[in-house]
C-alpha cells in the first residue's frame, strides 16, 4: 500500500520491514520498531495503482496520494502528551583536571528522554568561556548524533565550559545542561561521584555514594588516593533544608 520511500523511512535501521494492518476501512496502522527513522515532518505516500475509493466500481480510478506528517505529531494531540515528555540533559564528568591531563570524558548516560527511538545528543564548548573552544568543538562536531559519551583529547588551556542538549525521537529538546571544568596547577587526582546530580531517597535511609578517582599521569610520587567526605545539606521534595553539615552521619 505504501510506496518504497515511505516503507524505507518506517523501517529505518530495523532488520525487517514494518508490519501494517487495516484497523478499519479508514485507518492503516504501521507497527514501528526501535530502529525506525519515522518522525514528525516525514512524507507518507501510497503506492500507485493500489488503492481505490470505498465503494469503488469497475470504472473507479485508483487513488494516489501523499501527505506530510505534522512536525508536532504526536505531541500536539490530546491524550498523547505522556509520550512527549521533555528530555532532561545531565552531564557527568570531573570538575577539575590536573596540570598534565590532556583528555577528558563526559558522560550523558544519566540523561532521560521519551519515545521508543534513540535520542540525539548535541555536545558543545561555550566559545565565550572555554579556552581553545574552536579546537574542542571540531572534535565534538565529529561525534555521532547518538553519542552519549564525549571524549576530548589534546586539551589546552585552563578553563572549559561544556554544554549538552538532548533531543528525543519525537523532536522534543531539553533545557541546555552545563558543566564547567577547571585545570589545576598541580598534578591533582581526577575525581567524580558516581551518582545522579539529584538523588531522591527516603528520610533516614542509608545511601551508598561511590566516588572514583584517577591519578594524574605526571604524578611521580608513590602512594594512592585518599578520600575526604563531607555533607553540605539535604533538602526535602519541596526544597526545604532538612539536614546541614554534621546532621548527616557519614
Amino acid at each position: 500500500v505504501l510506496d518504497d520511500a515511505t516503507v524505507a523511512t518506517l523501517r529505518g535501521r530495523a532488520a525487517v520491514a514494518p508490519q501494517c494492518y487495516w484497523e478499519d476501512v479508514f485507518t492503516l496502522v504501521a507497527q514501528l520498531s526501535v530502529g525506525t527513522t519515522a518522525a514528525g515532518g516525514m512524507r507518507v505516500a501510497t503506492r500507485a495503482n493500489t488503492l481505490r475509493p470505498l465503494g469503488w466500481t469497475a470504472d473507479s480510478k485508483y487513488a494516489s496520494t501523499s501527505a506530510i506528517v505534522s512536525a508536532n505529531y504526536p505531541c500536539g494531540r490530546s491524550g498523547l502528551q505522556s509520550l512527549c515528555v521533555r528530555p532532561t540533559a545531565v552531564i557527568r564528568g570531573p570538575a577539575r583536571i590536573s596540570v598534565c591531563d590532556t583528555a577528558i570524558d563526559l558522560d550523558a548516560s544519566r540523561s532521560t528522554f521519551g519515545g521508543v527511538g534513540a535520542a540525539s545528543f548535541r555536545w558543545r564548548a561555550d566559545p565565550l568561556s572555554t579556552d581553545y573552544a574552536e579546537e574542542i568543538n571540531a572534535q565534538l562536531d565529529a561525534l555521532p548524533r547518538t553519542a552519549r559519551v564525549a571524549r576530548v583529547t589534546g586539551l589546552r588551556g585552563e578553563r572549559y565550559t561544556f554544554t549538552l542538549t538532548v533531543t528525543s525521537f519525537l523532536g522534543r529538546t531539553s533545557v541546555q545542561a552545563q558543566h564547567v571544568v577547571v585545570r589545576e596547577q598541580l598534578p591533582t587526582p581526577t575525581m567524580q561521584l558516581d551518582v545522579p546530580s539529584t538523588l531522591v531517597r527516603p528520610l533516614n535511609a542509608e545511601t551508598l555514594i561511590r566516588g572514583t578517582a584517577g591519578i594524574a599521569p605526571c604524578f611521580v610520587e608513590g602512594g594512592g588516593v585518599l578520600f575526604g567526605w563531607s555533607h553540605v545539606q539535604t533538602t526535602d521534595a519541596s526544597g526545604a533544608v532538612v539536614a546541614v553539615g554534621a546532621d548527616a552521619v557519614l
